[in-house]
């Protein structure tokens, strides 16, 4: 807090000493602008005595201030609505948001379900094929031993069968 000083003003052609936290130049200003206030007050009332000039300007003063703070109330209550408005707007539209992000979400998590499903039966799906392709190479395997089995009767055939032409040539000649 700043400490008090002693500052001397004119107002009305008469001197004064105040205490005051201002500075003094702050201080000089608000004399200039009083001694103003009171020479307007006397052009309005050039017959009025120190004392009612006093009192006409302290009303006037006082007139002029509580019409600023009325019309700074107001000019705040209009601000308070429009923020009010605003947020009721934002409030909506974020509620708005929410349930498209709540809705968004449902969709998403049925989503999920199904992909889920979808792989559990692409899954199971590529299991079976893997069980058929073991199945069929066990066949194909079987095939294969069973063809190597047929080709080395083929040779015995035919080797029996040269045999038995040979032998019949014999019995021929």
């Amino acid at each position: 807090m700043a400490s008090k000083r002693k500052i001397n003003l004119q107002i009305l052609n008469e001197m004064m000493t105040i205490l005051s936290e201002e500075s003094s130049d702050y201080m000089k200003n608000l004399e200039r602008f009083i001694n103003k206030k009171i020479n307007e007050t006397r052009e309005v009332n050039p017959n009025a005595k120190a004392g009612q000039l006093f009192a006409i300007t302290l009303l006037n003063l006082a007139n002029e201030l509580y019409q600023l703070s009325e019309n700074e109330d107001k000019r705040i209550e209009v601000l308070l609505e429009e923020e009010r408005e605003k947020l009721f707007l934002e409030k909506t539209e974020l509620k708005k948001d929410y349930e498209k992000m709540k809705n968004l979400s449902k969709k998403t998590e049925i989503d999920k379900k199904v992909l889920k499903d979808e792989n559990k039966l692409l899954q199971d799906e590529i299991k079976e094929l893997k069980n058929r392709i073991n199945h069929n190479r066990q066949v194909l395997n079987n095939k294969d031993q069973e063809m190597v089995h047929l080709q080395n009767l083929s040779k015995e055939f035919e080797r029996e069968n040269e045999r038995l032409r040979k032998e019949l040539s014999y019995y021929e000649l």
